[in-house]
């Protein structure tokens, strides 16, 4: 049976190229299973008699959970599917994600589709290698089913499908088939943590479980080890395809386009300031701004948002209630000895803390006082303190150090063989008698001052 597929690429001269493939279907690509009475006597047959159910996974159980699937005892059929033989009298069908889980040797019998095969290698080749590996190896039984080749597997992509649902559907019409193939000699189990997938799977007569719930009804404690579990039980595809924690994490706010900074400075909303940093605290500072007469506080690395002293900046006042100054201390080498406030730039005399007594009953009364002093976040930089620097590099000296003093002889000229003749320099009383001349041996030197 003859299909053709049909893609437009650009090529790398920016033309639109429309490619054009024929697809060949078969009807002679057999279930891999012992037990089948229907595929011929001389196919290769790596499943079992005595599975109790086959296990179909998806790409993203594979992706995460390869090692447990090595460990359980059921026919599991993967995307391009594994038969995993567990002691259950199921057959789960679920996805890739699970590699680690995959790995071990409890899980056998296991048949893995194609179209997994060739979905996790786009995503993980270091995966993809392990899953391979695990199907080319004659004492694990994982067996490779091309449902993309077989004519009662393949599907065709629908107008407006994602290739993540195309996907989804080509594992459930191989489980399908899978279930109607084998008919009542094994029962068919389909594992995913798609919640969509998963409620399709049940509405088209398929049993389907996630991978966590499926090991824990295996009473093996050792596997749950292996599992690798969504935050939030069932979840999208979209939300599974990565479970590593991420590394990014947002510490500061973007800053406000300029034209919004601009806006903003003419109705009052930002006010416009040089920042300038406080000496003792880096992450303490003031903008002194016109339009409010007063000198704006900045507390803390993410209200300063990635602005250096100097800069000129647009800042947004706090709500009144936050008006609360942080405290600096300067701590003496005593980790004992009294912490002494240290105002960023007091307004006046009253300001400063008058002895340690006063200062240690403003702290102890409460945490932040409410400041009469506004207090600011910056939300977007107007100009950078850059400035342009003009220079030129000198050439470097290079001095000879004392043994080195040789390479500027050369061989066969009149001062090689004076030298020769000398052999050394001969060190008298208030006298030194050189090998060559002073020239080289007093000012080419690397022990001389400013050399």
């Amino acid at each position: 049976m003859l299909q053709s597929k049909s893609f437009v690429k650009k090529t790398k001269q920016g033309r639109v190229q429309k490619i054009v493939r024929e697809h060949y279907l078969r009807d002679d690509i057999y279930c891999g299973a012992i037990s089948c009475s229907a595929c011929d006597d001389a196919a290769e047959r790596k499943l079992s008699a005595d599975a109790a159910a086959i296990l179909v996974v998806d790409t993203n159980v594979v992706l995460h959970q390869v090692a447990a699937l090595s460990l359980s005892s059921v026919l599991f059929i993967l995307p391009v599917w594994f038969g995993l033989r567990t002691r259950r009298d199921d057959t789960l069908w679920g996805y890739l994600s699970q590699i680690d889980l995959l790995e071990n040797t409890a899980i056998e019998d296991v048949v893995v589709l194609s179209v997994v095969l060739d979905d996790v290698k786009n995503k993980n080749l270091a995966v993809y290698n392990r899953i391979k590996a695990l199907c080319l190896n004659k004492a694990r039984r994982f067996y490779v089913f091309a449902n993309e080749l077989h004519r009662d597997t393949y599907v065709k992509d629908m107008v407006g499908e994602s290739p993540n649902d195309r996907n989804d559907r080509a594992i459930r019409v191989a489980a399908r088939w899978y279930q109607s193939h084998l008919g009542g000699s094994a029962k068919i189990l389909l594992i995913t943590n798609d919640r969509d997938n998963k409620r399709k799977a049940t509405e088209e007569g398929l049993n389907a479980e996630t991978v966590e719930s499926y090991v824990r009804s295996l009473a093996q404690p050792g596997l749950l080890d292996l599992v690798v579990v969504p935050s939030s039980g069932d979840v999208n595809m979209e939300d599974v395809e990565d479970h590593r924690p991420s590394k990014k994490k947002v510490i500061y706010s973007e800053h406000k386009p300029m034209s919004e900074i601009t806006s903003g400075l003419r109705c009052g909303i930002y006010h416009q300031g040089k920042l300038r940093v406080n000496h003792y605290n880096p992450f303490e500072a003031y903008v002194g701004s016109e339009s409010i007469g007063d000198e704006i506080i900045i507390c803390g690395r993410s209200n300063m948002n990635r602005a250096f002293d100097g800069d000129i900046v647009a800042v947004e006042l706090l709500p009144q209630d936050q008006w609360h100054e942080s405290k600096s201390f300067i701590a003496d080498d005593d980790e004992d000895d009294d912490e002494e406030d240290v105002h960023l730039v007091p307004s006046s005399a009253d300001d400063a803390p008058r002895n340690a007594s006063s200062t240690q009953s403003t702290v102890g009364s409460s945490a932040a006082s409410v400041s009469s002093r506004p207090i600011g976040r910056i939300v977007g930089i107007i100009k950078r303190n850059w400035n342009s620097y003009c220079g030129s590099l000198e050439p470097m000296p290079m001095p000879a150090d004392i043994a080195d003093v040789t390479n500027f002889v050369h061989p066969g000229t009149p001062l090689d063989e004076e030298a020769a003749q000398r052999g050394t320099s001969v060190y008298l009383v208030g006298q030194r008698i050189d090998m060559l001349p002073k020239p080289l041996t007093e000012g080419a030197n690397m022990l001389m001052i400013q050399i």
